[in-house]
């Protein structure tokens, strides 16, 4: 089937994947999906400073595509926010382990890099990420 529009959420259930096989673009599923729940997609982009926050990915959402989101992360109560935020900047800083496994080159150094790989990943999970996406961009780096 051809998708036209998904709506916007901060912790989407699904995300797109170029396949280079067949060389389609596919739209999976990134949790499981209740019965009747919409498909949604993030339109911002989690490896880059400026749109972590709530008030910057509200303000990015609504000047860039003219809405204000009032997904569940938007509408947290101010302390989950806060939590969340913080969160979202550690994930976005450690986005680019990818990039600093390569410059390992001891057992220690390596040991230290994959720690912080693993709580990388640990934080996508927890802030539902869309893990794939936020592998790409990190190899872009």
């Amino acid at each position: 089937p051809i998708i036209s529009k998904l709506n916007h959420s901060c912790s989407p259930n699904t995300e797109f994947y170029w396949n280079t096989k067949t060389n389609v673009e596919e739209l999976r599923v990134t949790r499981a999906i209740l019965e009747g729940e919409e498909l949604t997609d993030c339109y911002l982009d989690f490896t880059v400073k400026g749109s972590l926050t709530r008030s910057e990915r509200r303000l990015m959402l609504k000047t860039g595509y003219g809405f204000w989101c009032t997904c569940d992360v938007c509408d947290l109560a101010e302390k989950s926010s806060g939590i969340d935020d913080r969160l979202r900047e550690e994930a976005c800083d450690l986005s680019g382990i990818r990039q600093e496994i390569y410059e390992v080159v001891d057992s220690k150094g390596f040991a230290k890099m994959f720690a912080k790989a693993e709580r990388w990943l640990h934080l996508c999970i927890q802030l539902k990420y869309k893990v794939t996406h936020q592998i790409e961009a990190a190899d872009a780096l």
